[in-house]
């Protein structure tokens, strides 16, 4: 969950520090500190119960601006069935459909269509003997994200399969393929890279700096311990002037690796 890109945000300005949210997260991922709330990333599922339940309207939900289409020469929508139920009195929809190409969508591909697939093969799994029960379905993300945290032991129980949503996108973009439409990244739009030359130097000082903090660390402890860790690492092991040749050969792609780690977009 640690590299997972929440949706969930929030406004420490207007928290309070209630604990309304506390007491209602399914898996204790908030924490009062300082008199507010905190959002531990690692066991947030970004259920959005502590945005229902917040009076103040302290968490909030993010989402990428939808400017961000126009990164992409070709633009599918995937409207899922739960999408239709947010209009009112809505008796055919088209009108939605239409709407989506109009706001600039290329091509549309429902998600029910995926889910009809998803259903049969569930159907299908659900039949066989050798299957742990009950089998929990895998369409909705933060289900599967609370079973992990919280209930580990039913995580084989999960339903082997990908969410409709995602099966949508790949039949969406086979489709596209196959009439030579792929959607794809216009690379022509990308902002050119700038990195400043002080912060360049700073990346070099801090290849240096790490290469030889590493290497003296494990130097010192080879002389006062004679400890030997290469059946951790084979590369920790003290320096010698052959190791240190081998070394040289590879500083170029260590130095290349920190630049391109500390590059801004």
């Amino acid at each position: 969950m640690a590299n997972v890109r929440h949706s969930v945000a929030l406004t420490l300005e207007k928290c309070r520090g209630c604990t309304h949210c506390l007491q209602r997260c399914p898996t204790e991922a908030i924490r009062i500190r300082d008199g507010h709330a905190q959002i531990t990333t690692t066991l947030c599922i970004d259920c959005g119960e502590c945005i229902r339940t917040c009076g103040y309207q302290a968490k909030h939900a993010e989402a990428d601006p939808f400017e961000c289409i126009q990164d992409y020469n070709y633009k599918i929508a995937l409207p899922a069935p739960a999408l239709y139920g947010q209009f009112d009195h809505l008796d055919d929809i088209n009108y939605v459909l239409d709407g989506l190409l109009k706001i600039d969508f290329d091509d549309i591909f429902e998600v029910a269509q995926a889910a009809e697939l998803v259903s049969g093969y569930s159907r299908r799994y659900i039949m066989r003997e050798d299957v742990p029960k009950p089998v929990i379905s895998s369409a909705c993300p933060v289900i599967g994200r609370l079973i992990s945290i919280r209930y580990p032991d039913l995580v084989d129980n999960v339903l082997p399969l990908h969410p409709p949503v995602y099966m949508a996108a790949k039949l969406a973009w086979i489709v596209a393929k196959k009439e030579g439409r792929e959607a794809h990244m216009d690379w022509s739009k990308l902002r050119p890279l700038r990195i400043k030359p002080l912060d360049l130097l700073k990346t070099l000082l801090l290849g240096i700096a790490l290469f030889f903090l590493f290497f003296f660390v494990v130097q010192l402890d080879s002389w006062l311990f004679h400890s030997d860790f290469r059946f951790l690492l084979l590369s920790a092991a003290p320096l010698s002037s052959r190791f240190l040749l081998t070394w040289l050969e590879y500083i170029p792609l260590m130095f290349l690796f920190y630049i391109s780690n500390s590059i801004k977009v």
